[in-house]
Order: structure tokens, then sequence, then C-alpha cells
């Protein structure tokens, strides 16, 4: 162990510990096996769940609903990987940040459309309830 200025300890060169399923059974035993097959069945059933219960309705932002309704399965999905081979934890966490920003960007893009765009929300503002701030900004 190498200790650097902050007094954290760290592997000494070339001494990282490969960390993967394997290792992972070692140190668990027969338990992760049963874990991996509770979380592969809850994310089958998950999707199944947001799959039955999509809008099946000829709206015009659909696409926009079904991403929303089907984001958290995504984000969930995009989380096995860490359990198989836990260095891939930056890599997928980014690529949550990816969903969570898409989803918050459709979001946006979905209220504003039901509400008769951005004139109109400007409008309404204007002359249905007057005020000096602008929509979405706290007082």
């Amino acid at each position: 162990m190498i200790l650097d200025a902050c007094n954290n300890t760290g592997p000494v060169e070339g001494g990282f510990l490969h960390l993967g399923p394997s290792t992972l059974y070692h140190l668990f035993g027969p338990t992760i096996i049963v874990l991996y097959g509770v979380i592969v069945i809850l994310t089958i059933f998950l999707w199944l769940y947001a799959l039955y219960f999509r809008s099946i309705t000829s709206n015009i932002s659909l696409n926009h609903i079904t991403f929303l309704q089907l984001s958290p399965m995504l984000h969930i999905t995009l989380t096995l990987p860490v359990l198989i081979s836990p260095p891939t934890a930056p890599l997928v966490s980014l690529l949550q940040d990816i969903v969570c920003v898409l989803s918050m960007l459709v979001f946006t893009h979905l209220t504003t459309t039901l509400l008769g765009g951005v004139d109109n929300i400007t409008k309404l503002a204007n002359t249905t309830h007057p005020t000096t701030c602008p929509i979405g900004t706290p007082p």
C-alpha cells in the first residue's frame, strides 16, 4: 500500500484487484447468483409493466410520452452492466446522465407543446395572470 499526501491508501503499482463476477462469487458465495437472478427477473417484469401500460392513443406527442414512460426502465437497465463488471461504473454513470438530461429535455418540449407553444405561454402569462417573473423562475 502507498500513502499519498491526503493520507489515502492505494494499491501498489500493478496490484489492482480484478473485480468481476468470479471475484464476487468467491466473496459472497451462491448468494450472488440468487441476487443476479432476482435483479434480472425484476428488470424483466418492470419492462413488461412499462410496455403493457404504454399509451395507445394517437396523440401528436406519442413518441415523447412513450420515451418518458420507458426512461426509468432504460435507466435501470443501464445499471445492470455494473453488477457484472464494476469497473464500468463511470461509463454507466455517464450513460445514465444522458438518459436523465434527455428525459428533462423531452419533458420540457412536451410541456411546451401541450401548452400551445412558447408564444401562447407568453401571451397567457401576460394577459391571464400578469407577472413580472418569467415562467419557471421562482420569485
